[in-house]
C-alpha cells in the first residue's frame, strides 16, 4: 500500500517488538508531518522490517501493532530519516 505525492526512491529500516519480545507485527510508516500512511509491511519473526520508497529528505515515524489475542499499537520510532534504496 503506497501513497501519491510522498512516493520516493528511499527506504526505511527498523526493527520492532513487545515489551522486548521481538515477532512479526504490523508495520505503518506514516509521513511525520502530514501523518499520511507512506506504506505498510509485517515485520520478520526476529522483528526487522523495511519500507519502500519513501521520499528522501522528509521525516517519518513507524507504528508497530500486535494482532494476537491481546492487541497493542505503539510508536515504534519517531524521527526516521529514509535512506537510498539499491
Amino acid at each position: 500500500m503506497q501513497g501519491g505525492w510522498f512516493r520516493g526512491t528511499g527506504k526505511v529500516n527498523g526493527t520492532v517488538d513487545r515489551l522486548g519480545v521481538p515477532g512479526p507485527y504490523r508495520v505503518r510508516l506514516l509521513d511525520r508531518a502530514t501523518g499520511a500512511l507512506v506504506g505498510v509491511t509485517v515485520s520478520s519473526t526476529a522483528g526487522d522490517y523495511t519500507v519502500a520508497n519513501a521520499a528522501l529528505g522528509r521525516m517519518y515515524q513507524a507504528v508497530a501493532q500486535d494482532d494476537g489475542p491481546d492487541p497493542v499499537q505503539a510508536a515504534a520510532a519517531d524521527y526516521l530519516t529514509p535512506e537510498p534504496m539499491e
